[in-house]
C-alpha cells in the first residue's frame, strides 16, 4: 500500500510493477494521478491512522509506505507496527522525528558525555604516531587560516570540492541515463512528467562544471598556491611565532638577572 496519490508516487509504482508487486494507492482524492497507474485505489484519508489500519487489514497488505508524502509518514509507521510489517523505524521514533516540538523536547537535558568519549578515542589513535605531539601540532597548522583568502585552496577545501565535483558528475550521469530510458515509447507518460525537470537539472550540473573549469583556467597561477606552498607558508609562520616567543623569553630572563643584581647590591 502506497499512501498518497501525487506524481511523486509514480516511480515507486513503476518499480513495484517491475518486481511483480500488486500496488494499492490510498488517499481521499480519487482524481490524483497515481491512482490511474496503481492496481487498486482505496479512498481513505492518510492522516486517519485507525481508518487506514482498518483498510490495510481488510486488504491484507504485505507492506506500506509513504513516499515523498509527509502527512502519511506517521500513519505508515503506525499501520506497520500494528500489523508487524517492516518499516523505517518504530512508531514512537517516527512521531518524534516528524514533530519539531517533540524533537526539541527529546533533546532537552542531553549532555556532552559522548564528546569525552570522542576525545579519548582520538587520543588513543594519536598514540600510533611516533611523535603524537608533533603530529597534532602539524594538524593544527594545516587547519590554520592565516593568510588564506580562498577556502577552496586549502587541503580540506580541495578535498571537499573534489567530492562535490565527483557527486555532480555521478548524478548528471544518472539523470542522463534516466532520460535515455524515458525515450522509449512505453515510457512516454513518465517522460511527460519528469523529462523537462531531469534535463534542466542535468544541464545545470554540466554548466556548473564548465563554468568552474573556465574560471580555473582564467585564474592566474600565482593565485593558486599548491598544497606544498601552503604548508611551507604555514611552517614559516610557525617558525616566526617560535622566534618571537624565544625573544620574549630571553628579554624576560635579562630583566630578571638585572633585578637580581640590583637586589644583591642592596
Amino acid at each position: 500500500m502506497v499512501l498518497g496519490g501525487s506524481r511523486y508516487a509514480l516511480p515507486v509504482i513503476k518499480a513495484a510493477h517491475d518486481l511483480g508487486i500488486y500496488v494499492i494507492t490510498c488517499d481521499y482524492l480519487p482524481d490524483n494521478i497515481a491512482h490511474k497507474y496503481s492496481d487498486e485505489y482505496c479512498n481513505v484519508s492518510i492522516i486517519d491512522k485507525e481508518k487506514t489500519l482498518e483498510a490495510a487489514k481488510k486488504l491484507n497488505i504485505d507492506g506500506i509506505m509513504s513516499f515523498a508524502c509527509d502527512p502519511g509518514v506517521i500513519t505508515a509507521a503506525y499501520v506497520a507496527e500494528q500489523m508487524g510489517l517492516p518499516n523505517v523505524g518504530p512508531y514512537e521514533s517516527v512521531c518524534i522525528l516528524q514533530n519539531k516540538g517533540k524533537f526539541r523536547r527529546f533533546l532537552t537535558g542531553r549532555d556532552d558525555a559522548r564528546l569525552g568519549e570522542l576525545v579519548l578515542t582520538l587520543y588513543d589513535k594519536m598514540q600510533c604516531h611516533a611523535r603524537p605531539a608533533q603530529w597534532a601540532a602539524q594538524q593544527v597548522e594545516l587547519l590554520a587560516l592565516d593568510g588564506v583568502t580562498d577556502a577552496g585552496e586549502t587541503p580540506w577545501g580541495q578535498a571537499l570540492l573534489a567530492r562535490v565535483r565527483e557527486s555532480a558528475a555521478h548524478w548528471c550521469g544518472v539523470l542522463e541515463a534516466q532520460l535515455g530510458l524515458m525515450a522509449a515509447d512505453d515510457m512516454a507518460w513518465l517522460s511527460a512528467i519528469y523529462a523537462t525537470s531531469f534535463a534542466e537539472t542535468a544541464d545545470g550540473l554540466t554548466l556548473s562544471r564548465q563554468h568552474r573549469l573556465q574560471r580555473q583556467r582564467s585564474r592566474p597561477t600565482r593565485h593558486r598556491p599548491s598544497v606544498h606552498h601552503l604548508q611551507q607558508h604555514r611552517h614559516s609562520q610557525s617558525l616566526r611565532r617560535k622566534h618571537r616567543s624565544r625573544h620574549r623569553h630571553s628579554r624576560s630572563a635579562r630583566c630578571a638577572r638585572k633585578h637580581r643584581s640590583i637586589f644583591r647590591i642592596f
